[in-house]
């Protein structure tokens, strides 16, 4: 079901860790800690289920299951002498703070920095029967926090949540210096910067300005709370829709909500949360505080008297940092584990002035998590400004712009929402599993081994098309198995565990038309009416090539069984027992046979629970069969004629490829030519090469495919294509190689310069 590459590392992480796990050094305990089932999670998803235990109220983890959840979103670790040493890309903005005191024998490090030092335990991981070190999560989470990884734990639990919109950097805006007054009084002159005419300012420098009107504030977990004294009769208006990253509180309820945008504050060189000004004027009109602003001067008034004082807010940045400007010092964060980003969103906010004569900023309509996206994106999002984006952000994506288009137009799914997700789930093309295995959109990593079970795409391109595909199809279609609305909303409830993952990719849709001059108000909103245009092809998309192949041997089939398309191969061969936690196509053809053939009355929804073993062993009884209560080979026979085969150790030419799942596991079908569909684990392909730019996490991952003058270009392909080469040894620096032109399956012979690229066998 899988392809494996012979020069493939997973993730340069887990070889270290991997090869060192038994070489931890740190305290054996004297009595063995009672063990225990903890569970690591990212954004929502499970990561491992690794074995923990408590020793004086402290809960200590392998740190081998830490360092395979950070891998997930492009950070690598390493254990050497004591040290772990997070490896963070200079994109993500990692905010290091030197451990003040290193009294500890474990020492906690960024990028070559120590940050924490505690006690480690070596004990025996259960799953792995090696020595293996344990440590604290509380400084484990300490550490986190500086590289915007915010932490949820309940004592069995470890929620680690981060996403890339925490380290968008503002590449549009420009910072200039404004002005805050309280009462007539300067309190700050903060730097901010306008997105879509709407003005952000640094919350820390409003949190310290209402302090001098009695007014505290906090930000915790991406809530911006006033706490605002009985005596000022504050007039609290709960929001009746506060579909925002960020949410602005008045005493705990929340009065608004909008997008943040985390940004480097100039005075405290720190990162920091802005907010749009207009959201929180609206929310000051509650305590009373009237305000005015002229595009450069925030004028605050409070009109009921409040003690003056040279406190500070209680709450200021992001990230739960010291932030300190010009003139303020001392602030820190009230205990938040909050990312100090948009990690969710919805509009790009507004602002209006409050008289005439100022400026007037137009609040947009709409949020991104409820856009239509069976509409297309509006035409300042097309293959140019794509690139751009990508490039401002260093993304090896950059140069499928027109690919993401074409998904767009074929498939009929908004362009900015496919840029957006494959943003989300692959850290701007920088993932493991995009690196070596061209896959984009996580599709098959949500399990605890995601760099083991994600599936192999034969290039990036048809993975930018299949996603455009499998979405319009199965969850933008009314009608469809997971399809609630044509939204992010709609999807998030069958696509993702984490209920901040449509806020997640609305952040980056955000920022992403805000890159381009725009906001949500360009976007159609979702309406029970929408009348979509249709998608030009609901065909799964293909990707054409001219591959040799050996047939493997196939356990229970004389031979390689084939199908007449990739479809009837998921729904009709077996590919294991079918028993308790089994799902699938196959379990439904079960279902709906024991419905036919038994009466059974089973829900067909692929789930193999308890009354579908009920009825499997009613049916065993019935037919005086050994009551396991598992559906075996034979037993599948009764209802699925056993299908023609290819002989085993046959030479065979592939085609085409094409990617699915049965069974809950990524599934490559490739096209055997003069057969048809069959299952590729049972192939062993002979002359194909992923073709990987020489920097492919750099922006120079364009590969030119020249013609016989090895000078003219013939095509363009992107790094990690999939190539056929029967003479792989370089000659003259050139290498000859064969692709197809994916629009017609014209083989085209041409050659690539080992000055651009590596050849990694694909087995």
């Amino acid at each position: 079901m899988k392809r494996a590459l012979s020069i493939l590392a997973l993730s340069s992480s887990f070889a270290v860790v991997l090869s060192t796990q038994s070489a931890m050094a740190s305290t054996t305990p004297t009595q063995r800690p009672t063990l225990s089932t903890k569970a690591i999670y990212l954004n929502g998803k499970l990561m491992s289920k690794p074995s923990g235990f408590v020793v004086n109220g402290s809960t200590y983890v392998p740190v081998w299951y830490v360092g395979q959840a950070l891998s997930k979103i492009g950070i690598s670790i390493t254990w050497k002498n004591n040290v772990l040493n997070l490896t963070v890309p200079p994109s993500m903005n990692p905010r290091i703070v030197p451990a003040s005191s290193q009294t500890g024998e474990i020492k906690i490090a960024i990028n070559g920095q120590v940050v924490e030092s505690c006690s480690g335990m070596a004990e025996i991981d259960p799953s792995s029967n090696q020595l293996t070190e344990y440590l604290p999560i509380w400084y484990l989470i300490q550490a986190l926090k500086q590289i915007h990884v915010t932490s949820k734990w309940d004592g069995t639990s470890w929620d680690l949540t981060w996403s890339p919109s925490t380290t968008v950097a503002m590449a549009s805006s420009s910072l200039s210096t404004k002005a805050i007054y309280l009462n007539g009084k300067l309190i700050a002159k903060p730097s901010g910067f306008v997105e879509n005419q709407t003005t952000y300012v640094p919350i820390w420098y409003v949190g310290q300005a209402l302090s001098k009107a009695g007014i505290s504030s906090t930000w915790k977990n991406g809530v911006f709370d006033f706490t605002v004294p009985s005596s000022m009769n504050p007039k609290i208006i709960p929001a009746s829709s506060p579909s925002g990253a960020v949410k602005i509180a008045i005493n705990g309820k929340v009065v608004a909500s909008c997008d943040g945008i985390a940004e480097v504050d100039p005075a405290s060189n720190q990162l920091t949360e802005y907010l749009p000004i207009w959201y929180v004027m609206q929310a000051l009109n509650q305590i009373p505080v009237t305000s005015k602003w002229d595009g450069t001067s925030w004028y605050m008034n409070v009109s009921v008297s409040a003690p003056s004082s040279g406190s500070t807010s209680s709450g200021s940045t992001s990230n739960g940092s010291t932030s300190s400007g010009s003139t303020s010092s001392g602030s820190t964060s009230s205990g938040s584990t909050s990312s100090g980003s948009t990690s969710s969103g919805s509009t790009s906010s507004g602002s209006t002035s409050t008289s005439a004569s100022t400026p007037t900023q137009t609040q947009p309509t709409g949020t991104f998590p409820n856009v239509d996206l069976r509409y297309g994106a509006p035409t300042n999002i097309n293959a140019n400004s794509i690139d751009s984006y990508l490039l401002s952000h260093s993304s090896p994506m950059t140069g499928l712009g027109q690919t993401f288009m074409n998904s767009q137009n074929t498939y009929g799914v908004d362009a900015n929402y496919l840029v957006s997700h494959a943003i989300l789930e692959s850290y701007w093309g920088k993932s493991q599993i995009a690196q070596t295995k061209n896959n984009l959109f996580g599709y098959g990593a949500y399990d605890s081994a995601p760099g083991q079970d994600a599936g192999l795409f034969p290039s990036e391109e048809y993975a930018i098309l299949f996603q455009g595909w499998e979405v319009r199809n199965n969850y933008l279609t009314p009608g469809s198995n997971l399809y609630v609305s044509p939204t992010l909303k709609g999807m998030n409830v069958n696509y993702a565990t984490d209920p901040q993952w449509a806020s997640s990719i609305g952040s980056l849709m955000n920022q992403m038309a805000s890159y381009v001059g725009d906001n949500v108000s360009s976007y159609t909103q979702y309406k029970a009416s929408n009348q979509p245009p249709a998608p030009e092809s609901r065909k799964e998309p293909e990707f054409y090539t001219q591959a040799s192949a050996t047939v493997k041997s196939v356990p229970n089939y004389g031979g390689l069984p084939y199908y007449a398309s990739a479809g009837a191969g998921t729904a009709e061969m077996y590919f294991g027992t079918l028993q308790t936690g089994s799902f699938g196509a196959s379990v439904a053809s079960i279902q709906s046979y024991l419905n036919q053939s038994m009466n059974s009355g089973l829900t067909v929804d692929g789930q193999f629970g308890p009354l579908t073993k009920q009825a499997v062993l009613a049916f065993q009884a019935a037919h005086g069969l050994a009551q396991t209560g598992q559906w075996s080979f034979p037993m599948w026979q009764m209802f699925n004629p056993a299908p023609p085969t290819i002989p085993s150790g046959q030479t065979v030419t592939v085609s085409k490829i094409a990617i699915g799942m049965a069974n809950g596991i990524v599934i490559e079908w490739d096209y055997v030519e003069g057969y048809g569909w069959v299952d590729s684990q049972y192939l062993q392909l002979q002359n194909v090469y992923r073709a990987v730019a020489l920097q492919p996490e750099s922006t120079n991952t364009t590969i030119q495919v020249y013609g016989q003058d090895k000078q003219s270009v013939i095509q363009t392909i992107h790094s990690g294509y999939f190539v056929v080469s029967n003479s792989p040894t370089p000659e003259g620096g050139f290498v000859p190689v064969e692709i197809c032109d994916q629009s017609t399956g014209q083989v085209l012979q041409g050659y690539i310069s080992t000055a651009e690229v590596n050849l990694v066998q694909v087995q």
